[in-house]
């Protein structure tokens, strides 16, 4: 395996890293600050009133998104491997 291959595979695992990452990370986001904004509104200071609907929600994105980022982790990690081989 040349430098150039390896370049190449350390730049998509990065890039592969982001996009399994971004949709739980924008919905939690999303509704830490939608809470966020009600709780501030309301002057509720609970803090499980933050973290509860946001778990809620990130496992649900993860449910609903699994399938598609699980395909493409296995995809590349099968152009990894038959590279390597």
């Amino acid at each position: 395996m040349d430098g150039g291959l390896l370049a190449d595979f350390l730049y998509e695992a990065c890039l592969l890293a982001l996009i399994l990452a971004a949709p739980a990370l924008a919905v939690g986001v999303v509704v830490g600050l939608v809470v966020g904004a009600f709780a501030a509104a309301t002057h509720i200071q609970d803090p499980t009133l933050v973290f509860v609907p946001k778990l809620v929600a990130v496992v649900g994105t993860l449910l609903a998104t699994g399938s598609l980022l699980a395909e493409r982790l296995v995809r590349f990690t099968r152009d990894v491997m038959g590279a390597l081989s």
